[in-house]
C-alpha cells in the first residue's frame, strides 16, 4: 500500500528475455551503444536466456545474478570458466537492461549493485623492449611507406588501430604539430567496414607529436596527392590516411596482415598492433609521466582505467623512483644510540 501511494508500482510483467530483446532494440536505435558494442552484448543473449531468461525481472534477486556470474566464472563440465572481461560483459548487460527497466518503471530499482566477478590468474602482458621496437622500425623503413607511418603513429603515440585507420587529413595541423582523434574506422561481419565514435569520451583527444613525425606525415601526403593524380577518376576521395589501393577505406585486418608477414620475413617476434599501443603507454609510466597526463595520451575513460590495466608498470616505475632518491642522497651511519 504504501508503494502504490509513492506511485512506486510495477506497471508490466515482463521476462528476462522480452526485456533483453526490448532493451538491445532501443539502444540501437537511440545510438546509446555503437554497433560494435550491440553486436558483442547479442553474443551473450543465448546463456542469458538460458539461465535467466524465464524469470520475470521483478523476481530476480542480487543472489541470482551473483550466482549466475560465479557459475560463468568458474565454469563446469558443459562450459569453460569465463574470463574476468567476459564476466564483467554479462554485468554490465544485465545491468543496462535493469537500468532501461527501472527508467520504463517495470521494477524499482537495479539488482546489479556489487555483483562481484571471479577473480582470475592474469597472463603477463607482452611488451616489445626498446631494443626490439628500434630494430623493427629501422628494417620498417624499407618498406612501404604508410605501413611505415602506421606503425610509427602507433609506437609513437599509442594510438589504437580503429583510431589510426580513422585519422583523415583534416585531423592534422601541421603547424602546431598535432593530430586529432575524433573516430574510429571498424569491421563487422554484417555491415562490413564502418566508421564509428571512439571507444570512450575520453578517446577523443588530440595529441602533439614531433617534428620528425610531422615531416614524415608532409611526406607521405605529397606521395598520396601525386598517386591521386596518377588515378584520377578512379581514386574515391575520402580524406583518409590510410587507404585502400582506390583511396576506399583500409581494412581493419590489412595493417595486421601485412605486419605478420614483415615479421615472419625479418624473424621478428609477432605482437599485434595493439601491443605497440602498450609498448607507448607503458614506455611514459617507466620515464615517471604522470598518472593525469598517461591517461590524457592514451584516451582512457579516466585514470582509474588507466592505473587498473597498467597497475604492475606504476609498481615498478614507483620502486625506481625510490633508487633515484637512494642514488641522489645517502643515509650517513649512525653513531649514537637513541638513550644516548
Amino acid at each position: 500500500m504504501e508503494q502504490v501511494k509513492k506511485g512506486m508500482v510495477v506497471n508490466r510483467k515482463i521476462r528476462f528475455e522480452e526485456a533483453f530483446d526490448e532493451w538491445i532494440a532501443f539502444a540501437g536505435e537511440m545510438n546509446i551503444i555503437t554497433h560494435a558494442s550491440a553486436k558483442r552484448y547479442k553474443t551473450c543473449r543465448p546463456r542469458l536466456v538460458e539461465e535467466l531468461g524465464h524469470y520475470y525481472l521483478s523476481d530476480l534477486r542480487k543472489k541470482d545474478i551473483q550466482a549466475f556470474i560465479k557459475k560463468i566464472g568458474t565454469g563446469d563440465k558443459k562450459n569453460k570458466g569465463a574470463s574476468e572481461k567476459s564476466q564483467k560483459n554479462y554485468k554490465t548487460v544485465i545491468s543496462n537492461i535493469y537500468k532501461y527497466a527501472v527508467d520504463n518503471e517495470y521494477v524499482f530499482d537495479n539488482p546489479c549493485k556489487d555483483i562481484k566477478i571471479v577473480k582470475k590468474e592474469t597472463k603477463p602482458r607482452q611488451i616489445y623492449s626498446v631494443e626490439e621496437v628500434q630494430t623493427i622500425l629501422n628494417l620498417m623503413a624499407d618498406e612501404p611507406l604508410k605501413y611505415f607511418l602506421f606503425h610509427i603513429l602507433a609506437f609513437f603515440c599509442g594510438f589504437r588501430r580503429g583510431e589510426l585507420l580513422g585519422i583523415e587529413w583534416g585531423d592534422i595541423s601541421f603547424e602546431e604539430r598535432k593530430i586529432k582523434i575524433r573516430r574510429a574506422s571498424l569491421y563487422a561481419n554484417d555491415i562490413g567496414t564502418y566508421t564509428s565514435t571512439p571507444k570512450t569520451v575520453g578517446s577523443r583527444r588530440t595529441v602533439v607529436v614531433s617534428g620528425d613525425v610531422i615531416d614524415l606525415l608532409k611526406r607521405y601526403k605529397a606521395e598520396q596527392d601525386e598517386y591521386k593524380k596518377m588515378l584520377g577518376d578512379a581514386w574515391i576521395d575520402n580524406d583518409r590516411l590510410f587507404t585502400q589501393w582506390n583511396g576506399a577505406p583500409m581494412g581493419t585486418s590489412t595493417p595486421l596482415n601485412w605486419y605478420r608477414e614483415f615479421c615472419k620475413k625479418n624473424n621478428i617476434r609477432y605482437l599485434c598492433t595493439h601491443c605497440c599501443r602498450h609498448f607507448n603507454i607503458s614506455l611514459m609510466i617507466k620515464n615517471h609521466v604522470d598518472v593525469v597526463s598517461v591517461s590524457a595520451a592514451a584516451g582512457h575513460k579516466d585514470i582509474t582505467t588507466t592505473l587498473n590495466i597498467y597497475a604492475e608498470e606504476f609498481e615498478e616505475a614507483n620502486a625506481a623512483s625510490v633508487e633515484t632518491v637512494s642514488s641522489c642522497i645517502s643515509i650517513p651511519s649512525v653513531t649514537k644510540t637513541t638513550e644516548e
